[in-house]
Protein backbone atom coordinates (compact mmCIF):
# COMPACT_ATOMS: atom_id res chain seq x y z
CA UNK A 1 0.00 0.00 0.00
CA UNK A 2 0.82 3.60 -0.63
CA UNK A 3 0.97 6.52 1.61
CA UNK A 4 -2.14 7.40 0.39
CA UNK A 5 -3.52 3.51 1.03
CA UNK A 6 -3.90 3.07 -2.28
CA UNK A 7 -2.30 -0.73 -3.79
CA UNK A 8 1.23 -0.01 -4.62
CA UNK A 9 1.37 -0.43 -8.46
CA UNK A 10 4.66 -0.91 -10.80
CA UNK A 11 5.65 -0.09 -13.99
CA UNK A 12 9.16 0.04 -16.23
CA UNK A 13 11.15 3.00 -15.85
CA UNK A 14 10.98 4.99 -18.62
CA UNK A 15 14.97 5.82 -19.20
CA UNK A 16 15.64 1.95 -20.06
CA UNK A 17 15.49 0.49 -23.85
CA UNK A 18 13.95 -2.89 -24.14
CA UNK A 19 13.64 -5.39 -27.29
CA UNK A 20 11.42 -8.21 -27.25
CA UNK A 21 13.56 -11.38 -28.82
CA UNK A 22 12.29 -14.71 -30.00
CA UNK A 23 13.11 -16.20 -26.69
CA UNK A 24 12.75 -13.02 -24.24
CA UNK A 25 13.76 -9.46 -23.98
CA UNK A 26 16.31 -7.53 -23.56
CA UNK A 27 16.56 -4.53 -21.14
CA UNK A 28 19.67 -1.78 -21.77
CA UNK A 29 20.57 0.42 -18.91
CA UNK A 30 22.33 2.96 -20.71
CA UNK A 31 22.86 5.16 -17.93
CA UNK A 32 24.50 2.14 -15.76
CA UNK A 33 25.73 0.52 -18.92
CA UNK A 34 24.05 -2.28 -18.34
CA UNK A 35 21.88 -5.13 -20.05
CA UNK A 36 19.86 -7.49 -18.71
CA UNK A 37 17.79 -10.88 -20.40
CA UNK A 38 14.10 -11.72 -19.13
CA UNK A 39 13.31 -14.97 -20.66
CA UNK A 40 9.78 -16.91 -19.74
CA UNK A 41 7.84 -15.79 -17.47
CA UNK A 42 10.42 -12.58 -16.90
CA UNK A 43 9.33 -11.59 -20.49
CA UNK A 44 5.64 -12.36 -20.14
CA UNK A 45 5.57 -10.26 -17.05
CA UNK A 46 7.77 -7.22 -18.38
CA UNK A 47 5.42 -7.28 -20.85
CA UNK A 48 2.82 -5.95 -18.91
CA UNK A 49 4.69 -3.44 -17.17
CA UNK A 50 4.18 -1.08 -20.06
CA UNK A 51 1.23 0.28 -17.64
CA UNK A 52 1.07 0.43 -13.90
CA UNK A 53 0.00 -3.14 -12.46
CA UNK A 54 -0.67 -4.28 -8.94
CA UNK A 55 1.42 -7.14 -7.65
CA UNK A 56 -2.31 -9.05 -7.80
CA UNK A 57 -2.90 -8.35 -11.10
CA UNK A 58 0.57 -9.80 -12.14
CA UNK A 59 -0.39 -12.96 -10.48
CA UNK A 60 -3.64 -12.98 -11.71
CA UNK A 61 -1.92 -12.85 -15.36
CA UNK A 62 1.00 -15.68 -14.36
CA UNK A 63 -2.12 -18.08 -13.12
CA UNK A 64 -3.68 -17.25 -15.80
CA UNK A 65 -1.04 -18.21 -19.01
CA UNK A 66 1.24 -20.56 -16.97
CA UNK A 67 0.45 -24.04 -14.66
CA UNK A 68 1.13 -22.29 -11.05
CA UNK A 69 -1.11 -21.28 -8.22
CA UNK A 70 -2.38 -18.37 -6.89
CA UNK A 71 -0.28 -18.45 -3.82
CA UNK A 72 2.79 -19.42 -5.57
CA UNK A 73 2.67 -17.04 -8.27
CA UNK A 74 2.57 -13.94 -6.18
CA UNK A 75 5.11 -15.14 -4.08
CA UNK A 76 7.16 -15.58 -7.04
CA UNK A 77 6.16 -12.00 -8.38
CA UNK A 78 7.02 -10.45 -4.88
CA UNK A 79 10.50 -11.92 -5.42
CA UNK A 80 10.79 -10.21 -9.30
CA UNK A 81 9.38 -7.17 -8.57
CA UNK A 82 12.07 -6.56 -5.52
CA UNK A 83 14.50 -7.80 -7.86
CA UNK A 84 13.57 -5.33 -10.28
CA UNK A 85 13.38 -2.52 -8.17
CA UNK A 86 17.19 -3.60 -6.96
CA UNK A 87 18.47 -3.34 -10.45
CA UNK A 88 16.30 0.22 -10.80
CA UNK A 89 14.59 -1.59 -13.95
CA UNK A 90 11.30 -0.36 -12.66
CA UNK A 91 9.34 2.09 -10.32
CA UNK A 92 6.31 2.34 -7.99
CA UNK A 93 3.41 4.94 -9.00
Amino acid sequence: MNAEGQPTRFIRRGDHLSERLDDGVVILDIGNDRYFSLGGTGSFLWSLLEEPREIGELADALTSVFQVDRPQARFDVEIWLRDLLSFDLIQNT
